[in-house]
């Protein structure tokens, strides 16, 4: 990887423990999510399944966090086979930090996974979301989110996730 690139990278990675070495403490720590909901799918079928997440956070500043997440998901296609989704996807999120609600709005994409029985099939995602996290202890926050999935390269397929969780931070 070219050097020019490298340099805004751990920058960014950096830019959370520079604020902690100059007193600012208002950046949260890093943590973890799982969350769980609904998917209301339009892709080889419509209708309406479980979607399940993993996700990890890092607030980059105080207003913008990055996530990595891994989602699943399950649907039947028009043929009737039930088919099986993996989400690994990457988000920027512009958050509204308060005491203990901050809503955010984020954009992001990755990759989705679909395998039928014996056929297997990769496509590219977009993701929009609209949620809010809000905080329990310095330990545990729940959270909301409405997440708004395109997959397939000219977005043939589609789906509204409606997920609620529950966060971690070491």
């Amino acid at each position: 990887m070219p050097m020019r690139r490298v340099l805004p990278a751990l920058a960014l990675l950096a830019a959370p423990a520079s604020l902690a070495a100059q007193g600012v403490t208002s950046v949260p720590a890093a943590g973890f999510a799982l969350v769980g909901g609904v998917s209301q799918y339009d892709y080889s079928g419509t209708g309406t399944g479980l979607h399940l997440a993993g996700r990890l956070t890092r607030p980059l500043t105080r207003v913008v966090v990055g996530e990595v997440g891994i989602g699943y998901m399950h649907y039947d296609s028009q043929g009737g086979d039930r088919v099986r989704m993996l989400i690994p996807e990457l988000q920027l999120q512009l958050q509204l930090p308060h005491d203990r609600v901050s809503p955010y709005l984020g954009v992001g994409g990755g990759v989705a996974f679909s395998w039928i029985s014996d056929a297997n099939e990769f496509q590219p995602t977009l993701s929009g979301a609209a949620g809010v996290r809000v905080t329990v202890t310095p330990l545990v926050s729940f959270l909301g989110e409405l997440r708004v999935r395109g997959v397939g390269s000219d977005f043939e397929g589609s789906a509204a996730e409606w997920t609620v969780g529950v966060g971690f931070r070491p």
